[in-house]
């Protein structure tokens, strides 16, 4: 059975960004957040986790008017371990392809219901819960969880970029776990991408004043004494960036649908 360990839950905490450029009426803007998630699976005769493939995750997230749509694309496979050796496992890894999927809300912050879709197929459209969506979907699961609020941390190293971004090193151990250890690189900007209430580190945000728009997590590999496995080093990107808007006609056709459906 593959299994994803706890240092995967971090962050992406929303933040409520004040006194910034608002985009124009009518002007669709957009961002995207990435991460590559590190695919784990249980080695029972070396009796330790291993690190067999990195899988990408993105979210895209549109603004238009008073509308948002939030697109998600990650790569998938159900597996069935069950009754296999450790030969057959790694077999049926090495042959089961991932599939892309894909995942698409839309709502507005005024309302508790948002308009549902696979990719971008207004046909499948479908009138959800938004609450209760957004709180299953990968950014959302996150939300809570602030790397340098939730361990003991020391910094290594800041530097200063000609465009003045700030780069710090930190290392850290989780106060919970304290075989947990690793270290953090973050990348800040002041440069906001314009009004959004989705973040990397939102606490961190805050006390530094800046955007975070790079995050790098890096797990050191270790011992667990009370279970006596060995999980091997992992490490965990994540950015924000702005999107170029190449399709602004087929996403003006999902917000009208969506608002069409809603109202």
């Amino acid at each position: 059975m593959k299994i994803l360990g706890p240092f995967l839950f971090v962050l992406f905490t929303f933040f409520n960004c004040h006194n910034i450029k608002v985009a124009k009426k009518g002007e669709i803007r957009g961002i995207i957040f990435e991460r590559i998630v590190p695919d784990i699976y249980w080695d029972s005769l070396k009796n330790q986790y291993i690190l067999s493939n990195f899988i990408p995750y993105y979210t895209k997230i549109y603004y238009y008017k008073d509308q948002v749509l939030l697109q998600s694309s990650y790569e998938y496979r159900s597996l069935n371990f069950e009754g296999l050796n450790e030969d057959e496992i790694m077999k049926l890894s090495a042959s089961t392809p991932f599939r892309i999927c894909y995942f698409s809300l839309i709502y507005s912050n005024d309302s508790n219901k948002g308009w549902r879709c696979d990719s971008n197929n207004v046909q499948s459209g479908r009138i959800v819960d938004k609450d209760s969506l957004l709180a299953h979907e990968w950014i959302s699961l996150q939300q809570k969880y602030d790397i340098l609020t939730e361990s003991h941390h020391t910094l290594v190293s800041s530097a200063t970029s000609k465009e003045g971004n700030i780069t710090e090193e930190y290392k850290w151990k989780n106060k919970k776990d304290t075989t947990m250890t690793g270290t953090v690189i973050l990348i800040f900007s002041n440069k906001l991408f314009g009004a959004t209430e989705f973040s990397l580190a939102k606490e961190t945000e805050e006390q530094k004043k800046m955007k975070v728009i790079k995050m790098i997590i890096i797990n050191d590999a270790r011992h667990v004494p009370q279970s006596n496995v060995y999980i091997e080093r992992v490490e965990i990107p994540y950015e924000l960036k702005e999107i170029t808007i190449t399709n602004e006609e087929e996403l003006i056709k999902m917000f009208e649908a969506a608002k069409a459906a809603l109202h």
